[in-house]
C-alpha cells in the first residue's frame, strides 16, 4: 500500500507542471460590420493566463454561425484568415513559422464560405513566448448582399472541433458579428434641412439688398 501511495505521489508531482501549465485565452469579442462591403477585418487576439507560455504551433478555426448554414440569411462570408500578418501588423507567428497554406476544399466538396482555417508551427527547436495580449490573426469578411443581422463568431470547425495550440489548454470565448442598416434621413429631418437652406438663402438675399441700398 505504501509503495502504491508513493508511486501515485511521484506520478502526480511529475505531471503537475504539464497538467497545470499556464493556459491561453481568446475572447473573440463583438464586432459591428458595415452592410454591402467587402474586405472588412476583425482582429483576433490571444492572451496568456497565469503567466507567460511557450507556443509552438496553432490550428485556428473560424466559423460564422454553424459554419455551414448560418441564420439569418444572407450572412457575411469569410474571405481570408491570416495567421502570419505583415511587417506593419505582425501576428505572434509572423517571423517564426513554417508557412500557413490555404487548404481550399476539393473540387468535389461543397464550398464553405462561412468557415476557414489555417495551421502553422514554429521553426524547429523554437517557440513563441507569449507574455501579454497579442495579435493572433486577421479575419476578413464580406457583407455584400447583407443589410442587417447578427451571427455567432466562434473559433470552431463545423463539427465542433476547437482551435488548438499544440496541446495547450485554450479558453475560447465566443463572439459575434452584426450588420446594421445605415439609417436614411427621415421626412422630418429632410424638411428641417430644407428650411435651413431656404432660410439661409433668404438671409443672404436680404443682406445683399441692404448693401445695394446703402448710399455711396
Amino acid at each position: 500500500m505504501k509503495t502504491y501511495a508513493i508511486a501515485c505521489l511521484v506520478f502526480t508531482l511529475w505531471f503537475a507542471p504539464t497538467s497545470f501549465a499556464a493556459t491561453i485565452s481568446i475572447d473573440v469579442g463583438e464586432h459591428e460590420l458595415l452592410p454591402n462591403q467587402a474586405g472588412q477585418e476583425v482582429l483576433l487576439y490571444v492572451s496568456p493566463v497565469g503567466g507567460a507560455v511557450d507556443i509552438d504551433g496553432v490550428t485556428l478555426y473560424a466559423r460564422i454561425g454553424d459554419g455551414i448554414s448560418p441564420t439569418p440569411v444572407p450572412a457575411p462570408t469569410i474571405t481570408d484568415l491570416d495567421i502570419l500578418g505583415t511587417s506593419e501588423r505582425p501576428t505572434i507567428f509572423f517571423d517564426n513559422n513554417t508557412g500557413a497554406p490555404d487548404f481550399d476544399p476539393e473540387p468535389e466538396d461543397p464550398p464553405l464560405p462561412y468557415f476557414e482555417f489555417r495551421s502553422t508551427t514554429t521553426l524547429a527547436g523554437q517557440f513563441v513566448n507569449l507574455t501579454s495580449e497579442s495579435l493572433l490573426a486577421i479575419l476578413t469578411l464580406d457583407t455584400t448582399g447583407v443589410s442587417n443581422g447578427r451571427w455567432d463568431l466562434e473559433l470552431l470547425d463545423p463539427d465542433g472541433w476547437e482551435t488548438e495550440f499544440a496541446g495547450l489548454t485554450v479558453d475560447l470565448v465566443k463572439g459575434a458579428i452584426s450588420v446594421a442598416e445605415i439609417p436614411e434621413p427621415n421626412t422630418l429631418t429632410l424638411a428641417i434641412i430644407g428650411l435651413v437652406l431656404v432660410g439661409g438663402c433668404c438671409l443672404r438675399t436680404k443682406i445683399s439688398e441692404r448693401q445695394r441700398s446703402k448710399p455711396m
